[in-house]
């Protein structure tokens, strides 16, 4: 967490890009060791629900000792987002309990990530699991920035 506000909330700070339909990627769990080793063979054997598992929870591990660690009672992440024209802010709260109902759609076709759901509204971004990065990446969809909780901070122009 980047920020502890004096209400014990941690704030994961991002900025990203946004391309032509994704921005570019906030990572938010990589693993070379316990987990990274395992990837290759699971992605391999197409074993996605399981490669998946692995990283999920990790991440949960990670965020509970964060918490923990910080005597923290809520957790957010906290996106900056520029285009060519305007920056905008959008803040997401994080629920651990949650990041369990996260589900594997698949790899993609040439079985270099395996995509997921439930992380994030669909229509906003996902997260995605890159066997050569050994990482949990999150990407934003380029509507976001018309969803009525992300506000326009500076138009450019």
């Amino acid at each position: 967490m980047d920020v502890k506000t004096n209400k014990n909330e941690g704030i994961d700070v991002m900025c990203v890009i946004m391309n032509k339909g994704t921005s570019n990627e906030k990572s938010l769990m990589q693993n070379f060791s316990s987990a990274g080793k395992n990837l290759d063979t699971l992605f391999t054997e197409k074993k996605d629900v399981e490669a998946l598992s692995l990283f999920t929870e990790e991440y949960i591990s990670k965020i509970k000792k964060t918490k923990l660690n910080n005597n923290l009672n809520n957790l957010y992440i906290l996106s900056f987002i520029s285009t060519k024209k305007n920056i905008y802010i959008v803040c997401f709260k994080l629920y651990i309990d949650r990041i369990n109902n996260v589900k594997t759609k698949g790899f993609t076709e040439k079985i270099k990530n395996i995509k997921t759901d439930h992380f994030i509204d669909s229509k906003l971004g996902d997260i995605r699991l890159y066997k050569s990065k050994k990482r949990l990446e999150l990407r934003l969809k380029n509507n976001i920035i018309y969803d009525k909780h992300t506000v326009n901070l500076y138009d450019i122009e």
